[in-house]
């Protein structure tokens, strides 16, 4: 064979390499952590009061269900998971609720202030290149004058989803970067 020849089936060979990747990410997740709605992130409570609280999982751009954790990183002294397990599972186009309470002592004094810091953390799907994700949601529990019960907030969901396409828009991106080098070189040797 002449070099040509070897060169162009290398190049198909590489571009059909390429594809192959791309078609083996079958796994996607537009997972997303609807928060109660509370201004400037901030809960007022007064003391011995108890509130249950309600997150949404969701995974609205997803093909296959996938495992959600619920874990409290701060504040585990006032807040406590009570659903019976801290794994959820997350079916595409629904949403699963995480139910949390929290009891704030009876010897809390105005103006005491607890930080809250909960990680809900997706694992990656079967097959093919996968790529879980977590995301945080902080607040602040004051000790204080009462509002209103806690309300869905629409915009945290919208938020936090475009987190979860970052590991795509990345891979396009340097498959980009690769084909343009490839044909670049490959133009070069003509």
């Amino acid at each position: 064979m002449n070099k040509k020849v070897k060169t162009r089936k290398r190049g198909v060979m590489f571009v059909v390499f390429l594809i192959g990747i791309l078609f083996s990410v079958t796994f996607i997740s537009a997972f997303s952590v609807g928060m109660p709605y509370m201004e400037n992130k901030q809960l007022y409570l007064s003391a011995g009061d108890t509130r249950g609280l309600e997150f949404v999982l969701q995974n609205s751009g997803g093909t296959v269900n996938s495992n959600a954790k619920a874990r409290i990183i701060e504040g585990s002294e006032i807040i406590e998971i009570t659903d019976l397990s801290d794994v959820y599972v997350v079916v595409p186009g629904e949403q699963t609720k995480v139910n949390f309470r929290i009891t704030i002592p009876e010897d809390a004094q105005i103006g005491d202030s607890y930080h809250i810091k909960l990680d809900f953390s997706s694992e990656a799907g079967a097959g093919g290149f996968a790529f879980g994700s977590a995301i945080e949601q902080n607040f602040d529990v004051i000790i204080g004058e009462r509002l209103a019960p806690a309300v869905q907030e629409e915009g945290a969901e919208k938020e936090t989803s475009l987190k979860s396409f970052l590991p795509y828009g990345v891979l396009i991106i340097v498959l980009m970067v690769v084909l343009i080098v490839f044909f670049a070189i490959r133009k070069r040797k003509k």
